[in-house]
């Protein structure tokens, strides 16, 4: 049984190909992660190192003398030595390994699949993506990744893409890895509008889809966003009302303004039909049972809207 116990030039071996193998699993983690090309190009570059190190060994250790090679090589075959170093490897080779199995394990389910994500109205529904487009999207696919204010993933998030003509894509909702992937537009600048009921409401004005899109969602006590896409009354939270934004067409005197059809709620303290909708304009919603919210603009784009709450 002592003979299977790498010794000598066979443990330096070992201990080489091991630290390559944790930067292997390091840098496969980082792709399906969406960490930043450093990140992957750097675990691969150290993994090809020590890699080569170890099948080189006998070769460098001639030209690294005799004496330099003889110390290294005792502290690498070091009992306590090889049992921390063997230790440090196998925890980085547990935590990637964990980072491969999240993102494979959430869109590669081996049980049954949970019941889809209940998408709001208005927004058209793209065709999910397949397991191997969600590992290595299409490059029809633009990736969004949502974070919180401490970098963990957000699930439930609303994401649309809007033109600069108004048009705009599906509204898709990030997964439990924070992930959601919307079909690219034929323009390559885009506006992005994210909105979660617990976080406020993000907005960037041209934007790129070319590569993937890493949001940290800012989180405030009491505030929420939602986002319409298309024509029709959206469910305010807390409210027993509904509001209905929309944008005036061309041929108006007014016309780009916004405004808002209104259901069984006050706005301002008085009851009214239709409203102005004015960007960085808080109006106060009330409903019959004295709930309150102030809801504001955010930014919109023909019949797309991006709206900020804050319950009172």
């Amino acid at each position: 049984m002592a003979n299977d116990v790498p010794t000598g030039d066979r443990a330096v071996f070992a201990f080489f190909e091991m630290v390559a193998l944790a930067f292997a699993f390091e840098g496969v983690a980082a792709v399906l992660n969406g960490k930043p090309w450093s990140v992957m190009a750097g675990s691969w570059v150290a993994c090809v190192i020590f890699f080569t190190v170890g099948l080189k060994w006998s070769l460098l250790k001639k030209r690294l003398g005799i004496s330099l090679a003889s110390k290294l090589k005792r502290i690498i075959t070091n009992p306590l030595y090889s049992l921390v170093a063997g230790a440090v490897a196998g925890i980085f080779l547990y935590v990637g390994l964990m980072s491969i199995v999240g993102p494979v394990a959430a869109v590669w389910p081996v049980a049954a699949p949970n019941p889809p994500v209940a998408r709001p109205e208005g927004g058209r529904l793209a065709a999910s993506p397949g397991p191997y487009e969600r590992i290595f999207p299409s490059k029809n696919l633009c990736t969004v990744i949502m974070e919180d204010p401490n970098g963990l993933p957000v699930s439930g998030a609303q994401v649309l893409l809007v033109s600069a003509n108004g048009t705009h894509g599906p509204v898709e909702i990030t997964d439990s890895t924070g992930m959601a992937y919307l079909p690219k537009p034929t323009s390559d600048s885009v506006d992005l509008y994210c909105a979660h009921s617990d976080f406020a409401a993000y907005y960037k004005n041209r934007c790129s889809t070319a590569a993937t899109l890493r949001i940290r969602l800012r989180r405030e006590a009491g505030v929420g966003s939602l986002l319409r896409a298309g024509i029709g009354y959206v469910d305010l939270p807390g409210l027993d009302g509904a509001w209905d934004p929309r944008t005036y067409p061309s041929g108006y005197t007014n016309a780009g303004e916004h405004y808002a059809y209104v259901q069984n709620l006050s706005v301002n303290g008085h009851v009214e039909s239709l409203v102005p909708f004015k960007p960085g304009r808080e109006v106060i919603l009330e409903d019959s049972k004295g709930h309150r919210i102030d809801l504001a603009l955010i930014a919109a784009n023909a019949e797309c809207f991006l709206m900020e709450y804050r319950k009172h």
